[in-house]
């Protein structure tokens, strides 16, 4: 396999939440940008799936919602209704080797992982062509796939939508 230079791209090392959090008080919904700083002051193109989880999990959200164009994630990609309610994430790496979870929606897998891992309470893949799914889903409608970690962090009641 050929390596490629992608250039100015990185991995998020750390978040700090602080102005999202001074806009979220003062009633401003931020929009937020993938692109991020080192040390030094080099900016760097970051995978706007893997910035967003890091966000959520850092915010410690208590839902974390992906807006896709598919109604989650489904056992059979060609076959809209085996659509999987519910996920936890050790089962994620496994759903992987059985090619369920694939292409597109890997990042978004990973994405949910890292947003979990870091503080996140639920995350929930959503289909975006249809925005009266995110009314149901404050509702409480079982919409999407549900991502879940048997492994509860600490409370919030914060809602963060890419």
């Amino acid at each position: 396999m050929r390596e490629i230079d992608l250039g100015q791209v990185g991995d998020v090392d750390k978040v700090n939440t602080s102005l999202i959090e001074l806009l979220l008080q003062n009633d401003f919904i931020p929009v937020i940008t993938c692109l991020a700083s080192d040390a030094e002051g080099n900016g760097y193109n970051i995978n706007g799936d893997m910035f967003a989880g890091h966000i959520a999990g850092t915010l410690a959200v208590s839902q974390y919602i992906i807006l896709t164009d598919v109604d989650g994630l489904l056992r059979d990609k060609d076959d809209p209704d085996t659509l999987i309610r519910e996920v936890d994430i050790s089962e994620i790496e496994q759903m992987i080797t059985q090619n369920i979870i694939q292409h597109g929606m890997l990042p978004k897998m990973e994405s949910s992982k890292i947003a979990l891992s870091k503080g996140a309470e639920l995350t929930r893949i959503i289909n975006g062509i249809f925005p009266e799914q995110i009314l149901e889903i404050l509702g409480d409608k079982p919409v999407g796939t549900l991502i879940k970690n048997q492994i509860k962090h600490g409370q919030s009641n914060d809602t963060a939508i890419k």
